[in-house]
């Protein structure tokens, strides 16, 4: 039995993104098991989860989640039931970055910042969090907008 430890990776990166699972397929053999904690954490897109799920079985393998899941059988209620679940995990995913998008697009509307960075042409406030002009900084942007709008590259 052989362990590969994919921890603090996200089940929403690609298939690309994701060497350590990449190696524990390659390392299948037929009859072999690849336990995952659930079927979410190794995947949140409904396609590569189906493509992962379709290398293990061309290795003679197969995927079983400790949660359970329905991995216990091919059968067409359990197939069924895998897919569902696999579409939910994407839907779920969605709905956080729709919320994420939706949190730092009020942050900045509100002139705090939303990142480590604090962009040129600005200061961070004694708060911690808000953006101030940084005047010398903005006349710096100033004069390269005209020159911009003037025509130079």
């Amino acid at each position: 039995m052989r362990t590969f430890v994919d921890a603090g990776t996200s089940g929403a990166l690609g298939i690309e993104d994701r060497p350590i699972l990449l190696d524990a397929v390659a390392a299948l053999r037929r009859g072999d098991v690849l336990l995952v904690a659930k079927r979410d954490r190794w995947g949140r897109d409904v396609i590569a989860v189906a493509m992962i799920e379709r290398l293990v079985a061309k290795r003679g393998a197969r995927v079983v989640s400790a949660a359970g899941e329905d991995t216990d059988s091919d059968d067409p209620a359990s197939l069924l039931m895998r897919r569902l679940i696999d579409s939910f995990a994407e839907y779920e995913r969605a709905l956080i970055a729709a919320r994420t998008r939706a949190a730092l697009g009020a942050k900045r509307r509100r002139g705090e910042r939303v990142s480590g960075i604090i962009p040129f042409g600005f200061r961070l406030a004694g708060d911690g969090r808000t953006l101030l002009p940084e005047q010398s900084e903005q006349a710096c942007w100033r004069g390269f907008r005209r020159c911009v709008a003037r025509g130079a590259r």
